[in-house]
């Protein structure tokens, strides 16, 4: 599943992203922009007026109607059915959306923290080159999509 987002769901791009979706976001989308790009993608937007011009050029589109991120999450998995995953392999870069890929250690070795080498595996985008490891804040991700998974509304 692909997704196009406008500008007013940055944090919501970026966390998909980490789940392993691919999402078309700048933070400088034009309406316009967006519609001419979402040809084989799904329109995520809070715009009403662009959610019903693209519902009439036939485009998929859902709009989301909360600002909270687990209720947004809650929302694309209720109505799109997608898989929250918790883990760095499925992942694609939260910046660029690019593919992450497995990196051998010695390869990073001179860009990582010491104490960050010794203990971690390490991915790389393999567009922006970006170096990512499973620090802390996977915890705060594998909490968040538990709380996804079995929300207590």
């Amino acid at each position: 599943m692909r997704f196009i987002a406008d500008t007013m769901l940055g944090k919501l791009s970026r966390w998909l992203r980490l789940m392993g979706y691919d999402v078309d976001y700048k933070n400088d989308f034009e309406d316009d922009e967006i519609i001419a790009n979402a040809t084989e993608r799904t329109i995520l937007t809070r715009d009403l007026a662009l959610f019903k011009r693209a519902e009439s050029e036939g485009l998929s589109a859902l709009l989301i109607r909360k600002t909270d991120l687990k209720e947004q999450l809650l929302q694309l998995k209720e109505e799109m059915g997608i898989e929250l995953q918790d883990t760095p392999e499925f992942s694609r870069c939260p910046l660029c959306n690019g593919e992450i890929e497995k990196i051998e250690k010695e390869k990073v070795r001179d860009e990582v923290p010491p104490k960050v080498f010794e203990n971690s595996e390490f991915w790389i985008c393999k567009n922006c080159q970006k170096i990512y490891w499973e620090g802390g804040h996977w915890k705060n991700i594998r909490e968040r999509v538990k709380d996804v998974q079995n929300p207590k509304r």
